[in-house]
């Protein structure tokens, strides 16, 4: 407000004069500064600082330039940004807020069923860490649930699996591949009619050579037809090796 400052002065013989003069006094702008939002990942991008009233003033602090602030220059941690105004009789005010800036949780992810065959169902993807992530398909629909890969429809060839993990509001992932694997190209022929006291022959006929053969009448290498009365299905079965 107005204030009335008085100087009097009185000399040696006594006599005495004064003169007054009104000096007015201006109140500070009632400046304000609340950000809308305190936490911010430091992965997001940079926000604009838009909530000082009144229009006009300046922020300032760590990762501000002009009115932007940049997480990634400001740094993880707590950080005061300041915003100042000052009116047309060139008195400031300034108030600040604080914001924290979060580091991304450490994510990695090695997985430990890196390889399956073709039309072999199902399987829990595992091998993420820290725990309590959700696995997805980077390409496709391959990982159903959040964690179960999908071997009948992601089909043959390599495929890419993420691994992501929120802490508190901010998240990192990491990926891995599973590589489904075709079934081998298999093929068997052999004798199929024999008298049931006929001698035992050496079966053979699987294409690819090594694997193995199945049946009531195997025995050792051999077919005995002795071994079986009726019908038999003989099955050969063949693994690839890596």
């Amino acid at each position: 407000g107005n204030h009335d400052i008085t100087y009097s002065f009185t000399d040696n013989n006594g006599c005495q004069d004064s003169s007054s003069q009104t000096v007015q006094v201006n109140a500070l702008p009632n400046t304000l500064f609340s950000l809308i939002d305190d936490s911010i990942c430091i992965s997001e991008a940079p926000i604009s600082l838009q909530s000082g009233t009144p229009l006009g003033g300046v922020y300032s602090g760590a990762g501000v330039n002009g009115i932007t602030f940049n997480p990634v220059n400001a740094g993880i941690g707590s950080h005061t940004l300041n915003y100042e105004y000052t009116d047309t009789n060139g008195c400031a005010k300034s108030v600040s807020d604080t914001i924290h800036v979060i580091g991304l949780p450490t994510v990695s992810y090695t997985e430990n069923t890196p390889e399956v065959c073709e039309l072999s169902g199902s399987f829990n993807l595992s091998g993420g860490l820290p725990g309590g992530g959700t696995y997805s398909a980077v390409s496709g629909a391959y990982v159903s649930g959040g964690a179960v890969f999908e071997a009948n429809t992601a089909g043959v060839g390599v495929h890419l699996v993420s691994y992501q993990v929120s802490q508190l509001g901010c998240s990192n992932s990491a990926t891995d591949t599973v590589v489904v694997n075709a079934l081998p190209n298999v093929s068997f022929n052999m004798q199929n009619t024999f008298c049931e006291n006929g001698d035992s022959i050496i079966v053979s006929g699987g294409i690819p050579s090594g694997g193995a053969y199945a049946g009531a009448g195997i025995s050792g290498g051999y077919y005995n037809p002795k071994l079986v009365a009726g019908s038999d299905q003989v099955t050969y079965s063949f693994t690839t090796t890596k």
